[in-house]
This record gives C-alpha cells, sequence and structure tokens, in this order.
C-alpha cells in the first residue's frame, strides 16, 4: 500500500519548493499523508480485500502507527500520520515495523495482491492540523461515518489575513454551539496555497437537516454575523469547493489502546 505512494512523494519531496514548506508556520501540529487511490469498479473488491490484508499483517505485527481510510465514489483516500517530515527520509519506514514479526509475510502477501490490481495513485498531499483552525463542541459525535470537506485555494499574499478570519469562525461556531467537530489543515506539499477543513459526520440528514449550521445560525439569530464572515473569507479566498467523504473502518487500522 504505502510502497505504492513513497516513490512519488519522495521524488516531490526533494523538489526545491519543498524546504520552505518544512519551515512552516511557528505553532506545529499533527503531519499527516494523505494518497488518493483511484480504482476501476470491477477491481474494487480485490483492492479492498488487500487493504483488508495490510490491516491483518498491522495486527499481527502489533504496529503503533494508525491510517484510515475514506471513499468518495471509486476513489480511495487514505490518511496515514506521520511525525515529522524526517520521516520521509527513509523510504523503507512504513514497512521496518513489520520486520522480524508474523504480520511480514501477510504484509508481502497483500503488496502482491495489491500490485495485481493496476490501482493509480491520483494524488499524494502532506498535510498539517493548524492550531486555531478547529472546533471541538462539547459532545461531538462519536463515531463519525462521513467527513465533509471544505476546501479553499487562498490569494497570494493574504495567508495571515486568512488566518485570522478562519479564527473567527472557530470562535462564531464555539459561540452558537456548532454540534459537530470541525479540524482545519494546510497543505505543505501537492496543492499549496490551499486550507482543507474536516467536519466529521455521525448522520448526514441531521447534517443537512434538524442540526444544520444554517439552521442553527436562524435560530441563535446570527444571520448578520454571519454573512459579515463569509464576506471577509471571499476576499482572501480565490475559489472554494466541497464533498462529502464515507468512512471506512473495515479498511483504517487504530492500535489498540495501551499498545
Amino acid at each position: 500500500m504505502k510502497r505504492l505512494v513513497l516513490s512519488l512523494l519522495l521524488g516531490a519531496l526533494a523538489s526545491p519548493g519543498i524546504a520552505a514548506a518544512q519551515a512552516g508556520p511557528p505553532e506545529r501540529g499533527q503531519l499527516v499523508e494523505v494518497s488518493t487511490f483511484s480504482v476501476d469498479p470491477a477491481q474494487a473488491p480485490a483492492f479492498e480485500a488487500a487493504v483488508m490484508k495490510v490491516v491483518k499483517a498491522a495486527k499481527e505485527a502489533k504496529v503503533k502507527s494508525a491510517w484510515h481510510f475514506w471513499t468518495e465514489g471509486w476513489q480511495y483516500h487514505l490518511v496515514y500520520p506521520v511525525p515529522n517530515m524526517a520521516y520521509f527520509d527513509d523510504p523503507m519506514a512504513f514497512e521496518k515495523q513489520f520486520e522480524g514479526t508474523p504480520g511480514q509475510a501477510t504484509l508481502e502477501q497483500a503488496f502482491g495482491d495489491m500490485e495485481t490490481v493496476g490501482t493509480r495513485v491520483t494524488l499524494t498531499e502532506v498535510a498539517e492540523t493548524v492550531p486555531g483552525w478547529g472546533h471541538r463542541p462539547a459532545a461531538p459525535p462519536t463515531n463519525p461515518s462521513f467527513g465533509h470537506i471544505n476546501e479553499f485555494w487562498i490569494k497570494p499574499g493574504k495567508d495571515r489575513a486568512f488566518d485570522a478570519v478562519v479564527k473567527e469562525f472557530m470562535a462564531f461556531f464555539k459561540e452558537v454551539g456548532y454540534g459537530y467537530e470541525v479540524l482545519g489543515h494546510r497543505v505543505h506539499f501537492g496543492a499549496t496555497g490551499r486550507a482543507v477543513f474536516v467536519t466529521f459526520v455521525d448522520n448526514l440528514e441531521n447534517f443537512y437537516g434538524s442540526k444544520s449550521l444554517p439552521r442553527l445560525i436562524q435560530q441563535k439569530k446570527a444571520d448578520q454575523k454571519w454573512q459579515a464572515l463569509l464576506a471577509r473569507l471571499a476576499a482572501v479566498i480565490d475559489r472554494s469547493d466541497e464533498s462529502t467523504i464515507m468512512y471506512r473502518p473495515d479498511l483504517s487500522f487504530m492500535p489498540p489502546t495501551g499498545s
């Protein structure tokens, strides 16, 4: 799985532009590698079976790192938290977790299975969660099944202004009592100059209906403040996009608590 994306990623990290990205903002968040696999619908069962075999190998090897899969149609988004940019200096870092363990043979089988699927890696990015770009309510959904994605392409030279208005959005969410957790990321490698926000959702019907943000704003009589925030945001971005992805716990791996 990781072997399919590492050569592409490492080649790009060696480019001159990545050095500036590594410097990053003064505050540091969690780095994540995001890889998107495009799979032919007829090959999706074989791809998923291979990923599940990687999960089996991780359990056998008692791997301590986690990963998460989200799907959007026939695109599979792998989100893999990494400790720092130095992680990418070792192209075998992922495989080394399995060496000398019962999971090593299973992992090799899984990689062999995956190579027969003909999977295409259509996007590889490194992003970082940004302190201050998140909102966590007192009682967020405990088992989110979906992620609502908002992407923003920031105008050149408007990074500080964008940061300021995002933090005001997060304060607004707290003020009105928005019930969903939001996590914001700055893209360091990939489509840079872009910010990605994930809202974690347990039930789409409630998210767009009884617990929707527009309905909450109306209930709190906060429309004027909301519109002012939207106007400020529009002034510092070139464009935006949104989509919804589904969480796949069967393809994801979380080490047992305390391991």
